[in-house]
């Protein structure tokens, strides 16, 4: 073999290898991009469903569309002196709404629930004992909506659209592209706000 052929035989190992290179980068870019979607759409579910639960129960809501939201829910669990359980409370309709009382009658204190952002993470606090329930949040936006897409019902049914927006790692051309998920979700105790 000579000088030439060893020469030209490199070249083209070197092609192939940069080749192969080349998609094994695109590959682990591919990957890490698709796990930040999954771990951002899985947080998305959990925020919208977290918030959807906590708007049907709600008796007030405020202020609209701004962070902290807010919300006011009756109090529907007591623990229970006997069993040392929380149970569930009887319902007792009050000129004021629905009141939940314990076995004594004796009514259930609401719950303040609230939701915001701070330092990259969304909070859900219950009378001021806040839980994470996202991570790398830009953005949490709740507005108040009236849906118009349901037949005979359209433009009297009230929710919310909720978006949030993910610090995705996602960049194009040195630029930060943020992931930005959006649901909605119906209220049960219309026009809340």
């Amino acid at each position: 073999m000579t000088l030439f052929e060893t020469l030209i035989s490199a070249a083209v190992f070197l092609v192939v290898c940069s080749a192969v290179l080349t998609g094994v980068i695109a590959l682990q870019r591919t990957f890490s991009s698709s796990q930040s979607y999954a771990a951002n759409h899985g947080a998305e579910m959990r925020v919208s469903d977290y918030i959807a639960r906590d708007l049907r129960q709600a008796t007030s809501v405020s202020p609209a569309g701004v962070m902290p939201i807010t919300m006011t829910i009756p109090g529907y669990l007591y623990l229970d002196a006997n069993t040392g359980l929380y149970v569930p409370g009887a319902p007792s309709v009050t000129a004021n709404g629905i009141q939940y009382v314990d076995n004594n009658s004796n009514p259930i204190p609401v719950n303040t629930v609230s939701y915001y952002v701070s330092n990259g993470s969304a909070y859900r606090s219950v009378n001021n004992v806040a839980l994470d329930i996202a991570d790398n949040v830009q953005n949490l936006q709740i507005t108040p909506c009236t849906f118009s897409s349901l037949g005979s019902h359209a433009g009297q049914v009230s929710g919310v659209t909720i978006t949030i927006t993910f610090a995705s790692g996602y960049s194009y051309n040195g630029t930060a592209i943020p992931q930005i998920f959006c649901d909605e979700t119906l209220e049960r105790n219309a026009q809340l706000y």
